[in-house]
């Protein structure tokens, strides 16, 4: 048995670890209703100096259920395993990550106060990076112009560049369709 001194109103938690649940005198020969509180916890026994942490429901000390964590701003996952173990308000949230169908994260959302989001512009920026990358590579590997039968054949530089025109230009204002409702904002997604 343990009991805890809550100094802000003087109450004293007696930890009772006794399977029969015992209550009030039987418990503790020095106890006040007034001033006390028994608290069957089979499990949890914090000690002394630390605060009682635990939920207490009908006289019980409720045993702790490991909760994930994440990351505001990697989205990495951690486990709370007991009740000291608490959340950082500011670096964390109990709101888990977007995921795909494979359970993976999903890239470029970031975490604002209504919960998770996709970062439009960061997705937009890697994927024209990403894009860039492409490009140069294929035309880096560029063999000019081969001859088929007779016919002068390109081998794609042109079809690369009207590409990468094409995206540069759409990166810089919303691509608008047309459909009998009027003009709606597409998101195109590559």
């Amino acid at each position: 048995m343990n009991y805890i001194l809550e100094k802000s109103n003087k109450q004293v938690i007696w930890i009772n670890t006794d399977p029969n649940e015992l209550t009030g005198k039987e418990a503790w020969g020095n106890f006040k209703p007034d001033q006390h509180e028994i608290v069957y916890s089979h499990h949890y026994n914090p000690q002394i100096g630390e605060t009682f942490a635990a939920v207490i429901k009908d006289g019980v000390a409720q045993d702790f259920v490991p909760k994930k964590v994440y990351n505001k701003t990697t989205g990495d996952e951690r486990v709370l395993l007991s009740w000291e173990d608490k959340i950082d308000p500011e670096t964390e949230t109990e709101d888990e990550p977007l995921k795909d169908s494979n359970e993976n994260l999903v890239e470029y959302q970031k975490y604002t106060d209504s919960g998770w989001i996709i970062n439009q512009e960061r997705k937009k920026e890697a994927l024209l990076e990403r894009n860039s990358q492409t490009f140069h590579s294929k035309l880096g590997s560029y063999r000019g112009t081969v001859d088929y039968k007779g016919i002068t054949w390109d081998s794609g530089k042109t079809y690369l560049e009207n590409i990468q025109k094409t995206l540069t230009l759409y990166s810089k204002q919303l691509i608008f369709s047309f459909r009998s409702g009027g003009p709606r904002i597409t998101d195109f997604t590559f």
